[in-house]
């Protein structure tokens, strides 16, 4: 009786405080994180909204999750030319802080009063072009982590809704007539192995925004530097998104170290080892070396280099600036 009360009085208080703080104007600034999943989208989300200053809005973009994105497929790509009414409509109420779900509130502060929306997917990077496009007002921070480990910790969550089988990008057909035409064979061809096949998906969805982004148009992360430097990165993140933020606060120092909701047993911070070089003992160099091929057809080899060991923030910007003149 206790849980159904406090779930319906919060309940309240969350419709409230949406209403208010649409109706005074307070969702016109929005940060938008874009990133894949196990790439330490949910931290940066963490570490942005440390001080509950805005309204946290988790993974709207979700089809399985969110009612308004059933009609979506995993990684859903759209351009003008393709436009839905039902994706407008979602991103529409999204980015306007009209959007209300259990699963999209589910780390809504007690903080009444809002400066802005905080929103971060793991499903749209396919959609970036398109909202930078209709939304040029949007703080975009892209954040992308080593591929390998990313797809070592979606193995070890098998239970959590995951993009299996690359070729299912070639279902989009404008999507294949934009970008993916040179590598249609290369992706039908990708052995039956998960670890391999989520770094094929995770190449697919970096290359199609580094082709529609320009290097200015977002705050493009490295986590490997957010987790070696966080000070040092989110101080210069928080530069790009123009917003003063006191990072010697006792909430961010215990940010940077907290282990976020959805880490799960399996977190590296937990086991007290690191995240940027443990994976190295759970794949072979044959493995290793076929993820590089990967990489290298789509152009992104030398972000992390053949050791995937050191990425480069100067190299990403090589990637992104010689594919945004590439179309």
């Amino acid at each position: 009786m206790f849980d159904l009360l406090k779930a319906y009085i919060e309940k309240k208080y969350q419709d409230k405080s949406i209403s208010h703080n649409l109706n005074a104007g307070n969702y016109d600034q929005v940060i938008w994180i874009l990133g894949d999943g196990r790439s330490g989208t949910t931290w940066l989300f963490d570490l942005l909204g440390f001080d509950n200053r805005y309204r946290k809005m988790f993974e709207p973009v979700h089809p399985f999750f969110v009612d308004e994105a059933a009609h979506m497929s995993l990684n859903h790509y759209m351009t003008r030319e393709n436009e839905d009414r039902n994706t407008v409509e979602l991103l529409g109420k999204i980015f306007s802080g009209k959007l209300r779900s259990q699963k999209v509130d589910q780390f809504f502060s007690w903080r009444f009063i809002h400066k802005g929306l905080l929103v971060k997917d793991i499903y749209a990077n396919l959609l970036a072009g398109w909202v930078n496009e209709n939304y040029p007002k949007i703080k975009k921070v892209f954040i992308m982590r080593n591929p390998i480990p990313v797809a070592l910790s979606k193995m070890k969550r098998n239970d959590w809704i995951w993009m299996e089988h690359p070729e299912d990008f070639l279902n989009q057909d404008l999507l294949v007539r934009d970008h993916l035409r040179p590598f249609q064979t290369f992706i039908q061809g990708v052995e039956d192995d998960f670890l391999t096949r989520q770094v094929l998906a995770w190449a697919i969805i970096h290359y199609v925004p580094f082709r529609q982004l320009k290097w200015q148009d977002a705050c493009f992360v490295l986590y490997e530097d957010l987790y070696a430097r966080p000070r040092e990165e989110m101080k210069r993140i928080f530069q790009f998104l123009g917003v003063d933020a006191d990072l010697d606060s006792a909430e961010f120092n215990e940010m940077i170290t907290k282990p976020t909701k959805v880490s799960g047993d399996q977190s590296n911070i937990l086991k007290g080892a690191s995240p940027l070089y443990r994976w190295e003992k759970e794949v072979p160099d044959k493995t290793r070396k076929r993820c590089y091929e990967i990489l290298t057809s789509f152009g992104l080899q030398e972000i992390y280099g053949p050791d995937f060991r050191e990425p480069s923030m100067e190299e990403l910007r090589k990637v992104v600036k010689s594919l945004e003149t590439a179309l």
